[in-house]
């Protein structure tokens, strides 16, 4: 199958280009794949102010160890750490680790008191579907789920868009709003605060073995 593969690629390659071996087409594959994991690690750290050549790497997983040494030299680690259950422990996380379900619903209205029951409409709607959702997953009946409700907020005019989240008192958000704006941005407008979406994140905590 692989050499099939291969001999696709060196068919459609310019006439001029050098011909791949089946060899040299996986390596190219398992580099481009490399490439991917640095991209995503720099993403991680770079995105917030850490450099990645100041740490160690931590490998794990079934087939950490032939990717591992790529990727530590291409973003200058100088040290990897590789455990020898590396492969059960990572699948020991992926059975008993959290599951995350992100959902939003948009409202786009000028936040109001008669809002308030519009949101907690919404908010139900969005919990019955990741329940469903991460009850699907794996997330049994005895498992816990833990739900976190956020009201994306801006000034009516403004692209500026704040997530705040929902209280126990609706009618708070615009005052929650109002602060969070202030201490971003050193001021309070004289505007109306629009409600523009409903964020949901459910969180399923699988209960590990006894």
């Amino acid at each position: 199958m692989f050499n099939d593969l291969c001999s696709d690629i060196n068919n459609g390659a310019n006439s001029d280009a050098t011909k791949l071996a089946p060899e040299q087409a996986a390596l190219n594959f398992l580099r481009i794949a490399e490439k991917n994991m640095c991209r995503a690690i720099l993403r991680q750290t770079e995105t917030r102010g850490y450099e990645a050549s100041g740490h160690d790497l931590v490998a794990f997983g079934g087939a950490a160890g032939q990717h591992a040494c790529f990727i530590a030299s291409s973003l200058g680690i100088n040290r990897v750490i590789l455990h020898h259950h590396s492969s059960m422990l990572s699948a020991y996380g992926m059975a008993f680790g959290s599951l995350v379900s992100d959902l939003e619903e948009p409202l786009e209205c000028v936040f109001r008191r008669d809002t308030i029951p519009r949101i907690r409409e919404i908010e139900a709607s969005l919990r019955v579907r990741a329940e469903s959702e991460l009850r699907e997953r794996g997330i049994g009946d005895a498992d816990d789920i833990e739900f976190k409700v956020e009201i994306l907020m801006h000034y009516e005019g403004s692209d500026t868009i704040i997530a705040i989240s929902k209280p126990e008192n609706e009618l708070e958000l615009t005052m929650k709003f109002a602060d969070v704006h202030k201490k971003k941005y050193g001021f309070i407008a004289a505007r109306p605060v629009v409600a523009c979406t409903v964020r949901l994140r459910a969180v399923g905590l699988k209960k590990p073995p006894s």
